[in-house]
C-alpha cells in the first residue's frame, strides 16, 4: 500500500466520507482525488493476483465503521438517544429517572396522612448484533478499481446504520401505545392541519428546550408542506425551499425530517415505520455500541473471489422516557 493511501486511514471519519462521494458522485477535493491514484493502483494489483497480505479491504471496512463516524440517517439517534460505547464483554444498566409520585395532604399539625411512593426502575438495554457477508469477485476489482472498492466499503456502511435505524425506530413506535396521550390517530391518509397541531402542542408541552422534530416518508413530510397552516408566513427561505423540491424545515416551530419510500432495505421494508410520523422533544433513552466490528477476509483463487464476514456490529437501546415521543398513525 502506498503511503498516501495508508495515511488516509489514521484520519477519523475520512474513508467513509471518501467512498460515499465517489458511489454518489459528488465532488472531490484534490485529497479525494490524490486518494482515487493511489487507491487505483493497489486495489487493481489485488484484483489481478488476489494478494491483500495485510488485509487492507478489512481495514477500510473497519474505519468506515468506527463508533466516531456518524452520518445520515444515523444523526437523527443523537437527537434522541443519549449515546455511549461500552467494550464488548461489559454490562450496563441503566438507572430511569423516577418521575415525582409524592402526595401533599392537608393535615393536622402532629397527625399522618397517607404515604405516597416513588418509583425506582434499573432497566438493562436491549441488545442487538448485526452482521453482514459477501463476496466480491476479483475480476469486478479488477474492472472498478478503486470506485468497486468504495462501492462495497460505503454500502456496507449504509446496510449496517441503516438496519440500526430501522431497529431503533420500529421499537420506538412500538413502545407508544393507542389510547396514550401520545398517541394521534389520523383518519386521513395524510396528516391534516388538526392532527400536526395537536403534535406540535404535545411536543411542546413535554419539551425541555430541545428543538422538537418530527420524522417520516417524504410523502407525509411533502403533505405537511402543502397544509394551509403551513403555508402561513413562510420566510424567503422557506418560500424558496417548497418551490425547489416541494417541502419546508418546520411546521409549527417543529423540525420536519423525511425518510425516503423507495430506499429499502434487504427485507424491502421502510427505513422508518409507514403510515406513521414521530415527534420527539427531549433524549427519550440511551443507545450505545458495544465492542467493535469485526471484519474477516479471505481470498479462494479457485473461484476468485474475496469472501468477507462482518460482525459484531452490536448495539443496545434502553426508552427511559417515551412521554418524550409522540406517535401520529395514518390511515
Amino acid at each position: 500500500m502506498t503511503t498516501e493511501f495508508a495515511s488516509r486511514l489514521e484520519q477519523p471519519g475520512y474513508i467513509a466520507d471518501w467512498a460515499r462521494k465517489v458511489v454518489y458522485n459528488c465532488e472531490l477535493s484534490a485529497a479525494d482525488m490524490d486518494m482515487n491514484t493511489a487507491a487505483d493502483e493497489f486495489w487493481r494489483e489485488v484484483g489481478r493476483n488476489g494478494y491483500d497480505p495485510n488485509h487492507e479491504l478489512s481495514a477500510l471496512i473497519t474505519q468506515a465503521l468506527t463508533p466516531e463516524v456518524v452520518t445520515a440517517p444515523g444523526e437523527i439517534l443523537s437527537r434522541m438517544f443519549t449515546e455511549g460505547n461500552i467494550g464488548e464483554f461489559d454490562d450496563k444498566y441503566v438507572e430511569v429517572m423516577p418521575k415525582n409520585t409524592l402526595r401533599a395532604h392537608e393535615a393536622t399539625i402532629g397527625g399522618n396522612v397517607d404515604a405516597s411512593y416513588i418509583d425506582h426502575q434499573v432497566l438493562n438495554p436491549t441488545w442487538t448484533s448485526l452482521q453482514i457477508e459477501t463476496y466480491i469477485p476479483l475480476q469486478e476489482i479488477r474492472r472498478g478499481g478503486y470506485k468497486s472498492v468504495a462501492t462495497y466499503v460505503n454500502f456496507a456502511r449504509e446496510a449496517f446504520e441503516q438496519k440500526r435505524v430501522s431497529s431503533v425506530m420500529n421499537a420506538v413506535s412500538t413502545a407508544i401505545t393507542n389510547g396514550a396521550a401520545n398517541y394521534i390517530n389520523e383518519a386521513g391518509t395524510t396528516p391534516s392541519d388538526a392532527s400536526m397541531l395537536a403534535l406540535a402542542l404535545y411536543l411542546l408541552d413535554v419539551g425541555s428546550g430541545d428543538v422538537p422534530f418530527a420524522f417520516g416518508l417524504n410523502k407525509y413530510i411533502q403533505a405537511i408542506s402543502n397544509l394551509d397552516k403551513a403555508d402561513k408566513n413562510k420566510t424567503d427561505v422557506e418560500k424558496s425551499m417548497w418551490f425547489n423540491s416541494g417541502l419546508l424545515a418546520k411546521y409549527s416551530g417543529v423540525d420536519l425530517i423525511g425518510f425516503s419510500g423507495r430506499k429499502l432495505l434487504a427485507d424491502n421494508t421502510t427505513i422508518v415505520p409507514n403510515n406513521t410520523l414521530i415527534g420527539v422533544a427531549g433524549k427519550v433513552g440511551t443507545l450505545d455500541m458495544k465492542g467493535d466490528l469485526r471484519v474477516m477476509q479471505e481470498t479462494d483463487i479457485n473461484k476468485e473471489h474475496i469472501h468477507l464476514k462482518m460482525g459484531g456490529y452490536t448495539f443496545g437501546y434502553v426508552i427511559t422516557d417515551i412521554t418524550k415521543a409522540a406517535k401520529m398513525v395514518i390511515a
